[in-house]
């Protein structure tokens, strides 16, 4: 038996589309030549994905938590900045030390 891997890779989100079911974020789109059934999004699924798909901010600009600073080794939220994760006090103090 050989399995397509587009299905299998597919198949992975199964309980993806089985909670846009659920929650009625897809329909069916009726198909009056009795053609194959098709899903659609729900117009508010679509307004999301529009809003959700808009551009990321750029990596400096994000707040991370879970990091350890790469300063000073702290946990606490940290922002990526010249290629490491750094706290506001050690992002604080690096900004200092460039404007001198």
């Amino acid at each position: 038996m050989t399995i397509d891997p587009n299905e299998a890779a597919a198949a992975r989100f199964d309980p993806v589309l089985r909670t846009l079911m659920t929650f009625g974020l897809v329909v069916e789109d009726p198909n009056e030549d009795g053609g194959p059934r098709q899903w659609v999004l729900t117009p508010a699924a679509q307004r999301r994905l529009v809003a959700l798909s808009s551009p990321a901010p750029p990596p400096d600009k994000l707040i991370y938590f879970g990091h350890r600073c790469g300063s000073c080794g702290e946990h606490a939220p940290t922002r990526f900045t010249a290629g490491t994760f750094l706290c506001g006090a050690c992002r604080e103090s690096a900004a200092a030390l460039a404007q001198r």
